[in-house]
Parts: structure tokens; sequence; C-alpha cells
């Protein structure tokens, strides 16, 4: 009660945007630990951990939610029917559940799923979810109409996030950690493919030796690029670079989607300024920014995506692109590769982890001071932490 009155008070105090979930009452929960969001309409859905529930916040209102749901245990995910009737929320609780939720009614349909359910992904078709069963380590398809599963579908490990193809024929899984043993000459987590008609992995994408805790992944809107954001441990050198954090790197990695083979990854530390923990990752809908939020860092980088790709292709073709990159396998080595094609802008709050654009704004779920930090997309306009 305390903490949020004076995050409240602190905020309203700097003259600066800022959201803070209060209940209907007018006092905040002990915790909210907002996590996942997701746009609807001109309004946010968020997903409040600890609090068990999630609200629906109009983001020219400040504070009050104009919808709140309680849920019978954690929401991890988030993610809307294509008619927009329903919201389906994985919900960790003593049995993994999928709550159904009727968008006007608010009223629950519970689905059993599995253990620790995350990433509810809407089918080719609305009569199927796709949910990640983390600690099981599979992918679950399951009939919306029925209940029931209708598929289980094996996965490396800890699948945590997952995407759909723009022809829906492919879902793209983020496997958090890699499997295997950990000092083997080759360490990476993985995406594994799905084909959505056979229900069963079709390919394997490596990630770059090293790679893991991956956290979220996106589709350009234009269906062409899968985006992945993790760790990249150099755990494979000697512990000399302490200094500029030379032992995990914080990253991002890009997938063709249409030829389903990794095109490359680029890191998002600054030579001389880290981005930790790279956590949700999503696109301006025009395609124009990918967007990331830094849980470590109390930060968002905006990423031209236009520019970027070009500066990889280019790169790919032996052009120099910055000091360290005159090759394609030079970009994972280059702190400096996104230079001039990337802003990162600070929030005002800690732990900011899950993302969404609306109208022009990116908002990020800020997990340990229960608020939304906000940024702007337009690369004009004069930015202070929110």
């Amino acid at each position: 009660m305390r903490f949020s009155f004076q995050l409240h008070e602190r905020l309203r105090l700097a003259g600066v945007f800022s959201l803070l979930f209060i209940t209907t009452v007018g006092w905040a929960a002990d915790y909210l630990s907002p996590e996942a969001i997701i746009p609807f309409g001109g309004n946010l859905i968020v997903a409040e951990a600890t609090a068990n529930r999630i609200v629906s916040l109009d983001p020219g209102v400040e504070g009050y939610p104009t919808v709140q749901v309680d849920l019978p245990g954690r929401p991890t995910g988030l993610t809307l029917a294509r008619d927009g009737k329903t919201l389906y929320v994985t919900v960790d609780a003593e049995t993994g559940l999928v709550c159904a939720v009727d968008v006007e009614s608010q009223a629950i349909r519970s689905i059993p799923v599995g253990n620790r359910p995350k990433s509810p992904v809407v089918g080719p078709k609305d009569t199927i979810l796709y949910v990640c069963n983390q600690f099981d380590n599979m992918i679950v398809a399951i009939d919306l109409i029925e209940g029931r599963t209708l598929a289980q579908i094996a996965v490396p490990r800890e699948p945590i996030a997952a995407v759909l193809s723009a022809d829906g024929k492919h879902l793209f899984v983020a496997n958090h950690l890699p499997a295997g043993a950990s000092d083997g000459s080759y360490v990476s987590g993985a995406i594994s493919v799905i084909d959505t008609t056979a229900n069963r992995v079709v390919k394997t994408i490596d990630l770059p030796n090293g790679s893991t805790d991956l956290m979220d992944i996106c589709i350009s809107p234009d269906g062409a690029h899968v985006y992945v954001t993790h760790i990249l441990a150099r755990y494979q050198l000697p512990t000399t670079q302490l200094e500029r954090g030379w032992m995990n790197t914080n990253a991002l990695t890009i997938i063709d989607a249409g030829e389903i083979q990794r095109i490359n990854t680029v890191l998002l530390d600054d030579v001389d300024l880290g981005a930790a923990n790279p956590w949700g990752v999503t696109c301006s809908p025009d395609g124009k920014y990918i967007c990331v939020a830094h849980a470590g860092a109390q930060d968002v980088s905006i990423i031209d995506r236009a520019a970027m790709h070009d500066k990889l292709a280019r790169a790919a073709k032996g052009e120099r692109v910055s000091d360290a990159s005159s090759s394609a396998e030079d970009v994972v080595n280059d702190l400096a590769f996104l230079v001039g094609v990337r802003r990162r802008l600070p929030v005002a709050g800690n732990g900011p982890r899950g993302i969404a654009v609306l109208n022009g704004k990116v908002y990020v779920t800020e997990y340990f001071t229960d608020s939304l930090g906000v940024v702007d997309l337009d690369p004009e306009s004069v930015h202070r932490p929110t």
C-alpha cells in the first residue's frame, strides 16, 4: 500500500505521464507485478501476475482500470481471438489452465492444459489454441470448442513464447534454455518450428553458440521476419573482459520466416552501456520499428527495422558497415552495429518486461514498481522517462 502510494506521488510531482494499477476502490493491491500486455482497441489489457488478475486500461485515463477480472491463479500470457470476443489467458495455478474470458460479460471458462502454461497463440482457425507448457517441454494444441487437448508436441527445453506465421502454416517456438550438457562445444537455445497441419516439429533453428534465456518472440506485420530476444554467453572465452560485460551480451536474433532460417544476430548492448535482460519484443503496427524492453537496464530499444535489415544485407555482401563489421560473421560480435539505427529510451519504473505499441506510443509493464512505462515512437519527440 505505502509503496504504491509513494510511487504515485513521485510520478505525479515529477509532472510526467504515468499509469498506476489501482483497484476500483482507489487503493493499490500490495503487489500487482504487471507482466504480459496486449493492445485491445484503444485500450491495453495487462496481466497482473501476483494480483492474480487482468485489467483493461484506457491510456488516456491515469490510474484506474476500466475492467478488472480476477483469475484462479497467476496470469502468464494473453491473446485475443480474431473476432475480438474472447480473451485467452494462460494461468499458472495448481493445475495449469487456459481461461477463456468473454470480453463483453467477463464470464470465464477454464480449460486444463498442463505444467506452467505460457504464451497462448490462436491457431490458423479460431477453434485451436497453442500453449507453451514450459516445464513439460511441450506445446499443447487445444480444441477450443470441445475444451480438449488435440495434440502434445515435444520441444527441446522450456518453451516460453510462440508466434504464428502470417500464412498460419508454422508456429515458431522460443525454447528458454539450451538442451543437453552445459559444458559442450556448442550450447544454444533453439527455435522449434511446428507444422500446424501435422502438429509436429519440422525444423529446429539453432541460435549462436552460447545463446540462452530466450524470453520473447514476435513476427513482423508483413510476416517476413521473426525476432527473438535472448542472452548470448561468451562461455568459451577467458574471463578477461568483465569490465565491459563481455561474458554475457544481450541479443536479438532475426529469422527469415519464409525460408525458416536464421539471418543473423545483433547485439543490443552499447560499448559502454549494457542492455541487460532483453525481455518483451514487438513490432510497431506499420512495421517500421522493432521495440525491445530491457528488464535489467530500465529502458527500451526502438530499432529502425528497414535500416537494420539494410545494414545486415550489406554486411552479408562483404561491405564494411561499421568499424567491426564487414561480413555477416562479424555482426554477432559488434557492439556498435546498431549505432545510427537504434534509440535507447529510459523509463521511470523498474523491471520493464511486457511490451505493446498503441497509437504511436510504446508501453512496457514495469514489474517491480507496479507501473507502466511509456515512450514515444516518434524519433523527433522530446523524451522524458515516464
